[in-house]
């Protein structure tokens, strides 16, 4: 015989023995979207009112909606008691709700090709599995299938939150409904194609998720970029976060261009940035959707080969080499107008591709890409340089007093490449320092390093030698 075990029955609304039900006839939703798994939905609803107390119902909310966080407002509206309901119609809802109860079976039998029917009382459940008494005795592990005249009370379709409200004003009225949710989130990636060793174009993509359990249909949204605050343990956002959001959904929507969403100056609250969608859009569950922030042409930037020396200089030095190291290579970013940039660009992974003489794109690296303010610089490391090297060695290594000795540096650099390049070689010093001679003057100075600019000759080399007197605190003088 073949086992199953399925749970049968039509899905219905719960209802609330509530005075009187107000009639839903219109809807705005709006979402603000924030880093770090949470949403603002404002929904506002259209209801037709007696005077008096009224049952208002707003199905299809967040199922992972903060109930503790909802806010229900009206004109000349009191609210008198709201409820979250999330007991779900699902198989295991039904059958623990319906304990007690007696039900029919059905057991397909697959000698006889013919459906066998009984009844039996459910007695107890175990995570949707029930334990049923037949007339012949108990069955913990029923192989067939429960049918249900009715679902049980108290059990909804989709998440709903209905609230008992009173007005004296019969009629027409607007309902809004604020709530924080779990389950939404954006994100984003930046595409930089290379078009040349100092132009690049930059698009920007948001992708968003959401995970909350509902759909937004015709929903106004905007991206709050920035940390708001959240207690840790029940996971509630900070007052100060609900009432950013809200100020900021009730403020008019500027006139933005459509060539690119949201290619537009983002709105500055407070300490964050707001970044509004020109149109409305349908967020369903279990969706990303991907928007287009920002696309710029000819951005300029810079190139960088960066050294970091590997050799440690201090006052107790004896000796010491490094072979064949390769630079870093870094693409420095300064968002400003001059730039081609001029915005906050929020933070996300950046690929980069280099189209080179007009053939496919490359992929060449990728970084993290850190909230940029409008000023500031961006250094992104994209991977190693393939043809340029160095080789370095300690000489000479001579103690000319108590803890002080003097050695000789020489660092050989080589380009394999067809062309002259410039490469930032740093040094760190474990000790007080001073150069005394050098072939190349150093580009900087801190306490614990120097700078040089090394220009490399294609397919040629270039030497960096430097003496330098390394001392302890106690023989600076």
């Amino acid at each position: 015989m073949k086992r199953n075990f399925a749970v049968l029955g039509a899905l219905s609304l719960c209802l609330w023995p509530w005075n009187t039900w107000a009639e839903e006839s219109a809807r705005d939703v709006s979402v603000s979207i924030y880093n770090g798994n949470l949403g603002l939905v404002r929904d506002v609803r259209e209801f037709s009112l007696n005077a008096g107390k009224n049952s208002l119902v707003f199905a299809n909310v967040a199922e992972k909606m903060l109930p503790e966080t909802a806010v229900l407002q009206g004109d000349n509206l009191e609210v008198i008691e709201q409820n979250y309901n999330y007991n779900l119609q699902t198989p295991i809802n039904i059958v623990d709700a319906s304990i007690g109860k007696t039900v029919k079976t059905a057991l397909f039998d697959e000698t006889t090709g013919k459906t066998i029917f009984d009844e039996a009382k459910i007695i107890d459940s175990r995570y949707g599995r029930p334990i049923l008494a037949f007339d012949y005795g108990i069955e913990i592990n029923f192989p067939g299938r429960l049918i249900f005249d009715k679902l049980p009370d108290g059990l909804v379709s989709v998440p709903t939150l209905s609230s008992e409200v009173q007005t004296t004003q019969a009629g027409k009225h607007a309902v809004s409904l604020s709530y924080l949710t779990k389950g939404l989130s954006w994100k984003v990636d930046y595409n930089a194609e290379l078009l040349s060793d100092n132009k690049l174009n930059l698009l920007g993509w948001i992708t968003l998720n959401n995970e909350s359990g509902t759909d937004y249909k015709n929903a106004t949204l905007q991206f709050v970029a920035g940390d708001v605050n959240q207690v840790s343990g029940n996971g509630v956002a900070q007052p100060r976060a609900l009432m950013l959001s809200a100020r900021a959904q009730n403020a008019d929507m500027a006139v933005m261009s459509k060539a690119t969403a949201l290619n537009q100056i983002p709105q500055e609250v407070g300490d964050y940035y707001l970044y509004r969608l020109p149109f409305k859009t349908d967020v369903l569950n279990n969706q990303s959707k991907q928007l287009a922030l920002v696309a710029k042409k000819d951005v300029a930037y810079q190139k960088e080969y960066k050294f970091v020396s590997p050799l440690y200089l201090w006052n107790g030095l004896t000796g010491g080499s490094f072979e064949k190291q390769t630079p870093d290579v870094i693409v420095k970013l300064t968002n400003d107008k001059q730039s081609g940039l001029g915005e906050v660009l929020p933070q996300g992974i950046i690929r980069f591709y280099d189209k080179g003489n007009n053939e496919p794109s490359t992929f060449v690296g990728e970084n993290v890409f850190a909230k940029l303010a409008v000023g500031e610089q961006a250094r992104l490391k994209l991977g190693r340089s393939f043809d340029l090297t160095a080789e370095g060695k300690v000489l000479n290594v001579q103690k000319v007093a108590q803890n002080v000795v003097e050695a000789q540096i020489e660092v050989i650099f080589h380009n394999a490449s067809s062309q002259n390049e410039s490469v930032n070689f740093e040094q760190s010093f474990g000790s007080l320092w001073e150069i005394s001679k050098e072939n190349l003057q150093p580009k900087t100075k801190s306490a614990d390093k120097a700078e040089w600019i090394i220009l490399v000759p294609a397919q040629g080399q270039a030497k960096l030698s430097y003496k330098v007197r390394l001392s302890s605190v106690n023989n600076q003088n």
